[in-house]
C-alpha cells in the first residue's frame, strides 16, 4: 500500500513504508473470485536485487549476484455497497514478502595496486501485512507494518542496509497509518503517521536509530488535467551516538498537470 502524500513516489520512505521503490521486475498475477463481492489476488515476481554502486576509489562496490530477488503478495479485496469516493474497497487485507541477496566487493590499495580484500553476500529478507477499511462514502483508514533485514534498497531500515567490514545485515521494522477524508468528490485530505526503527546492536554504535513522520494534506483535483495540493509534515529523527537528534517541519505545495 502507499499512503496518500503529495510526493507519492517517496511517500513515507524511511518512515515505515518499505517496498515503494522502482526496480526492474517481471511479475505474474492470478485473480480468483471469492463469493459475490470478494477477490483474491496472488502475485509473484522476480526483481533487480540492488542498485549497482562503485565507489570512486573502488574500495567499496555493490552489485547483484546474477540471481534476482523473489517477491510475493497475497491480497483479499471485498467490494462494498453503493458509490464511494475513497479509492479502495470496503475491506482489503494482504501479506507480502521479499527474499534474496547481493554482493559487496571490498578492495584496498597496496603499493599502488588494487587488491581484493573480501566478498560479502548480505541476505535480504522482509515481510509485511496491510489492511484498509472504508467507512461510508467519505472516510477510510489504511495501515501497513513490516519487518526484515538489509532493506535499505527497498526504502526500509531508514535507508540503511548493512554495517561493518563484513556487511552485517541491519534489522529493522516499521509501520504507518493514515485516515482519508473526502470533503467532496474532488477535494480530499490525508492525515497520518509512520515510523521506522533499526536494531540498536546492528548499528554498531553509529547510525540512524529511529525516524518518524507525521503529515496532513489537502488536495484539490480541479479536473482531469489540473491538481493542486498542500502538505505539512513533521519529522523526528534519533541518532547513535545519542545527542544528535533532529526535528523539524516541512511544507510542500504541488501543482500537477496531467495529459
Amino acid at each position: 500500500r502507499i499512503p496518500g502524500l503529495i510526493d507519492g513516489f517517496f511517500a513515507l520512505a524511511a518512515s515505515g513504508c518499505a517496498g515503494n521503490s522502482s526496480r526492474g521486475q517481471l511479475r505474474a498475477e492470478r485473480y480468483a473470485k471469492i463469493g459475490e463481492k470478494g477477490k483474491l489476488t496472488v502475485t509473484a515476481a522476480v526483481s533487480q536485487p540492488v542498485s549497482t554502486y562503485f565507489s570512486s576509489d573502488l574500495r567499496n562496490n555493490t552489485t547483484n549476484r546474477g540471481v534476482p530477488n523473489l517477491e510475493w503478495a497475497l491480497t483479499y479485496t471485498l467490494d462494498g455497497e453503493g458509490e464511494s469516493w475513497v479509492p479502495w474497497g470496503a475491506f482489503e487485507a494482504g501479506v507480502s514478502g521479499v527474499m534474496g541477496s547481493y554482493r559487496v566487493f571490498r578492495n584496498d590499495t597496496l603499493g599502488g595496486v588494487i587488491v581484493n580484500t573480501g566478498i560479502n553476500t548480505p541476505k535480504v529478507r522482509g515481510y509485511a501485512a496491510d489492511v484498509a477499511v472504508r467507512l461510508g462514502k467519505r472516510f477510510g483508514i489504511q495501515a501497513e507494518a513490516y519487518t526484515g533485514q538489509a532493506l535499505g534498497n527497498y526504502l526500509g531500515g531508514i535507508l540503511q542496509t548493512t554495517k561493518g567490514p563484513k556487511d552485517k545485515e541491519i534489522r529493522s521494522s516499521g509501520w504507518w497509518m493514515e485516515a482519508a477524508c473526502y470533503w467532496s468528490a474532488n477535494v480530499h485530505s490525508r492525515f497520518g503517521y509512520g515510523q521506522d526503527a533499526c536494531r540498536r546492536e546492528d548499528l554498531m554504535g553509529a547510525g540512524i536509530l529511529r525516524n518518524a513522520t507525521t503529515f496532513a494534506n489537502v488536495t484539490w483535483e480541479a479536473n482531469r488535467w489540473f491538481t493542486l495540493g498542500f502538505e505539512a509534515t513533521h519529522k523526528d529523527t534519533r541518532y547513535l551516538p545519542a545527542g544528535r537528534d533532529n526535528r523539524g517541519m516541512t511544507f510542500m505545495g504541488m501543482v500537477q498537470f496531467s495529459f
